[in-house]
């Protein structure tokens, strides 16, 4: 981790394209200005570890329900083949 000490107006660089200023130093707090394009999204830590989380819960959510379909495409699957083999030719409902 790079550490640098910088004053009020002081600024860094980050590449070609982002832009951070130290704007204000109050006791323990440090306000920042950060100037970076549209496309790069800039965040709090707090919560970009928060939409991270939900992120990862989507993703399970999904697969989860990417499972229970799969398993009842293979229900309908089933049920397809055995009303079309001779037994369910025959007239009877299997309920």
């Amino acid at each position: 981790m790079l550490t640098l000490s910088r004053r009020v107006g002081a600024a860094i660089r980050i590449g070609d394209d982002i832009r951070i200023v130290v704007t204000e130093i109050r006791g323990s707090s440090v306000r920042l200005g950060i100037e970076a394009p549209r496309h790069c999204q800039v965040f709090r830590e707090e919560l970009w570890v928060k939409i991270q989380e939900e992120n990862r819960a989507a993703a399970e959510a999904a697969l989860s329900a990417d499972l229970d379909i799969d398993a009842l495409g293979a229900l309908v699957e089933a049920r397809l083949q055995k009303e079309s083999s001779p037994h369910g030719q025959s007239g009877e409902e299997d309920d």
